[in-house]
């Protein structure tokens, strides 16, 4: 029987399903996926669980499931998460109910999302068939065919709905010869840096009667707070922050990548400029660091931008450590990188 590995990835509002078989006589957990992935619409456990024992339930049909790996939006502590954007009072994702629901005892892994996405960042960077996934933005970047990272620690960050960061420390021990580090440091309170952006932060800490943290500049809702700032300086107006502004910043990139918005390009930039400072911050926090790696949806669409904006410059700026930031490679990933993380890390339970 076909050994399988599955691998969740659990949104705010879907959850997305890979089946992989584990393949012999090749590279160490290599995989094969099974069938296209799986897309359901989830917002609570009990629809999570559902299905998970209707997935278990078909593949007992061409294999046996002997790992898995469930990724959700939301911190985990003590194998239990509480999804961010489960507005419901069954939101708490619990590792034995996954298990209880199918998935293997002691060989499933509940991690979050961005955490997943890191492993999914490794797995590509450490495989020459998955270069042509990653795009080189600065630094000694890896091209197609060439062997893995450097020694150090792995950053990833995934700017979208929010802010992810999380930290592969890349120790040669055990089967992942890595240990997975969360991270919540975009909720600290942002620094002004220059004139534009502090201009911006304070226009921005007015509305939200609060200095803004990382996220609240770099988010959906973040690049609309920047541009409506930038709007309301240029009218003398204050700035009113709504409810549905994480919905716009979608507009604003297109705006900005199709040259028709000054504005919009503006907000672009300083948004990615600020993105690089704050992994200019954790690439210093997690010394040696092998590479920095920017995931997610809007980094692949908007990576025109992403290279116009400066980040790669702003991210070496430094009055002690430019040359070593300099020589950091920086990448971009695209695709269902927490899904190749999930797919990854129950290969090698």
């Amino acid at each position: 029987m076909t050994d399988l590995v599955l691998a969740l990835d659990v949104g705010g509002t879907n959850t997305r399903t890979r089946i992989a078989a584990l393949t012999r006589g090749g590279e160490r957990g290599a995989t094969a996926t099974v069938r296209d992935d799986i897309v359901i619409q989830s917002t609570s456990a009990s629809d999570l669980y559902a299905h998970v024992e209707d997935t278990v339930r078909e593949t007992r049909t061409y294999g046996q499931v002997t790992a898995a790996a469930v990724a959700v939006a939301g911190p985990v502590v003590r194998s239990r998460s509480r999804l961010t954007n489960w507005h419901s009072d069954d939101a708490l994702v619990e590792l034995g109910a996954l298990e209880s629901a199918g998935l293997p005892a002691g060989r499933t892994h509940l991690v979050n999302d961005v955490v997943a996405g890191a492993w999914g960042a490794l797995a590509r960077l450490d495989s020459p068939a998955h270069a042509q996934g990653i795009r080189t933005l600065s630094g000694a970047g890896k091209t197609a065919g060439e062997p893995g990272l450097a020694d150090g620690s792995l950053v990833y960050l995934a700017p979208g709905t929010g802010l992810g960061a999380a930290a592969l420390i890349r120790h040669g021990e055990g089967p992942l010869g890595a240990t997975a580090v969360g991270c919540e440091s975009q909720h600290t309170r942002m620094p002004r840096f220059d004139e534009e952006t502090a201009r911006t932060v304070e226009v921005i800490e007015r509305a939200l009667g609060r200095p803004p943290s990382w996220e609240d500049l770099v988010s959906g809702r973040g690049l609309v707070h920047i541009y409506e700032a930038s709007c309301a300086l240029a009218s003398a107006e204050p700035l009113v922050i709504g409810g549905d502004d994480a919905k716009r910043a979608g507009a604003i990139a297109a705006k900005a990548l199709a040259s028709e918005d000054d504005r919009a390009a503006t907000a672009v930039g300083i948004f990615y400029r600020t993105l690089a400072r704050f992994a200019q911050t954790l690439a210093l926090s997690y010394l040696p660091c092998a590479a920095v790696v920017f995931g997610g949806a809007s980094t692949e669409r908007n990576l025109p931008l992403v290279r116009e904006s400066g980040l790669t410059v702003t991210f070496a700026e430094h009055e002690r450590f430019a040359d070593l930031l300099g020589s950091l490679p920086l990448y971009a990933v695209g695709g269902e990188v927490n899904l190749e993380g999930g797919v990854w890390l129950a290969a090698r339970s």
